[in-house]
C-alpha cells in the first residue's frame, strides 16, 4: 500500500471541475476565502453548495445527531451508519474550510461516503471554529472526540481497536495531528484518512493561520500539535491513506508529509490524482474522475480497516 498515481500528464483540469468554476465565476460571488471575515466565508460556502456545488449524498443506513460534553461545553456529532453492514470499526471524522468554515452539514455527502465505501460507522465532529475559537479550541476538541469513541467504542463499530481518524484540508489537520497527540500519549488508531491535509502551517495561506491560530501564531506554526511535519517523530502514527490533486496547492505539503512519515516507519497509500484540485472529495456530483478517487481512497481505507480484501468493494 505505497504506490503512488502517475500523476505526469496531469495538467488539465478536470473538465467537471473546470464547469463548477465556470459556474461559479458567472455567478459573480467571490471566492469562499476571499471574503474579508470568516462570516462572510460562511455565508458564500453555503450559497456555493446551494447554487453551484452541490453535495453528493450516497445512501446509507442511519443518521444521528448528538452531542458530548466537550472541553467547550456542548460538542455536537452526527454518526452515520453503513447498511447492510456487520462492522466493528468507526471513523471520527473532521470537516474542512480553513478551520473557519463548514459544520455537519456542508460535510455529510464526505462522512456518508466514507461509511459507506469503507464500511465503517461514522462519527462527524462540529468542532468549534475560528477566529471566534482559535486554537486550542478546534484541536482540543478532535483529541476529546477521538478519545471518546475509543472509551465507549460499543455505541460506535464496537471494537476501540478498530477506530480511525479522517478529514480534508484543515479537517485532515485535525485528524492527524489529533493523532499523533494520541499516539505521544500511547493510545494507537488503526488508520488515518485524509484527503488534502494541511500538515505546515509554516507555508499555509496566512489569514487563515492567522484566523486559526490567534494571536502569537508566528511562535506556534513550528508546533507539531499545528504542524505535524515539524514533529521530531512520527513513528507512533497510524498507517494512513492520503489523497491529494496534481493541480492542488498543497501537493508539495503533502509530499514532504508523506516522505516524512515513510521516514519513521509508517505505512503510507499516497494517491495523487491527475488533473483534480483541492475539494474534489466533495466533486462527486459533477466530476467523474473526482467520484472515482473519493472511491479509491475509500477503497484503500477499508483495507487497513478489514484486511487485504476490503469491505468496501
Amino acid at each position: 500500500m505505497s504506490r503512488t498515481t502517475d500523476a505526469s500528464a496531469g495538467d488539465v483540469l478536470d473538465p467537471g471541475i473546470q464547469g463548477m468554476l465556470d459556474r461559479w465565476t458567472a455567478s459573480g460571488m467571490g471566492a469562499v476565502f476571499a471574503a474579508e471575515t470568516a462570516t462572510q466565508a460562511r455565508e458564500r460556502d453555503t450559497l456555493s453548495r446551494d447554487t453551484i456545488c452541490p453535495p453528493y449524498l450516497v445512501p446509507v443506513a442511519s443518521i444521528e445527531d448528538r452531542e458530548l460534553g466537550g472541553p467547550g461545553g456542548r460538542l455536537p456529532i452526527r454518526v452515520i451508519r453503513p447498511a447492510e453492514s456487520t462492522t466493528t470499526a468507526t471513523i471520527v471524522y473532521f470537516h474542512g474550510g480553513g478551520w473557519a468554515v463548514g459544520n455537519l452539514d456542508s460535510h455529510e455527502g464526505h462522512a456518508r461516503r466514507l461509511a459507506r465505501t469503507a464500511d465503517a460507522v461514522v462519527v462527524s465532529v462540529d468542532y468549534r471554529l475560528a477566529p471566534e475559537h482559535p486554537y486550542p479550541a478546534g484541536l482540543d476538541d478532535a483529541v476529546f472526540a477521538v478519545e471518546w469513541v475509543l472509551d465507549h467504542p460499543e455505541q460506535f463499530g464496537g471494537s476501540a481497536d478498530d477506530v480511525a481518524v479522517a478529514g480534508c484540508s484543515s479537517g485532515g489537520n485535525l485528524a492527524t495531528a489529533a493523532a499523533w497527540v494520541l499516539g505521544e500519549k500511547g493510545r494507537m488508531l488503526v488508520a488515518q484518512h485524509l484527503n488534502y491535509p494541511v500538515t505546515d502551517l509554516r507555508i499555509f495561506d496566512p489569514k487563515l493561520v492567522g484566523w486559526y491560530l490567534g494571536a502569537g501564531h508566528d511562535e506556534l506554526v513550528g508546533d507539531p500539535r499545528v504542524s505535524p511535519v515539524t514533529a521530531p517523530s512520527l513513528a507512533r502514527m497510524p498507517p494512513a491513506v492520503i489523497g491529494v490533486g496534481t493541480l492542488d496547492s498543497l501537493r508539495g505539503d503533502n509530499d514532504a508529509f508523506v516522505e516524512a512519515l515513510r521516514r519513521d516507519g509508517v505505512e503510507v497509500s499516497y494517491r495523487v490524482f491527475p488533473g483534480l484540485s483541492h475539494g474534489f472529495f466533495g466533486f462527486g456530483a459533477f466530476s467523474e474522475a473526482s467520484d472515482s478517487a473519493a472511491e479509491e481512497l475509500c477503497r484503500e481505507t477499508a483495507k487497513l480497516l478489514h484486511g487485504a480484501a476490503g469491505s468496501g468493494e
